[in-house]
């Protein structure tokens, strides 16, 4: 039997994988201002990691790619991390990845005139 490495990681990507369990968590945890303008039947899986391969013990992620009422796109991200101490720059990390979805979305649409809205918060 092999041992699987990074259960977390399996356990996250397994599960929220499926669009039907990411919509029920972006219903239970953003704003109800925000996801009545998400169009969540819209939901598709972008790109599935942005955390550098080194950080992948610790750290888990999947971006969907979302429309909104209007037609707009936008992004969710999730995040999953264990951080066994607090720390005061987690902010930096996660607008790191921020940056790095945004230039993806730039290459992948060059004639993009706004950057697309990005709902991202570490859980």
């Amino acid at each position: 039997m092999q041992m699987v490495n990074n259960i977390h990681d399996a356990l996250f990507r397994e599960t929220m994988s499926h669009k039907d369990v990411a919509a029920d968590f972006i219903r239970q945890y953003l704003p109800e201002a925000v996801v009545r303008h998400v169009r969540l039947e819209t939901l598709a899986i972008c790109k599935d990691t942005f955390v550098a391969p080194d950080q992948t013990m610790h750290h888990s992620d999947l971006l969907y790619e979302v429309r909104l009422s209007g037609d707009r796109p936008a992004y969710v991200y999730f995040l999953f991390e264990h951080k066994s101490t607090p720390d005061r720059f987690v902010a930096l990390q996660v607008l790191r990845y921020m940056l790095e979805i945004w230039e993806l979305a730039r290459k992948q649409r060059k004639a993009r005139r706004i950057l697309p809205l990005l709902a991202s918060s570490p859980a």
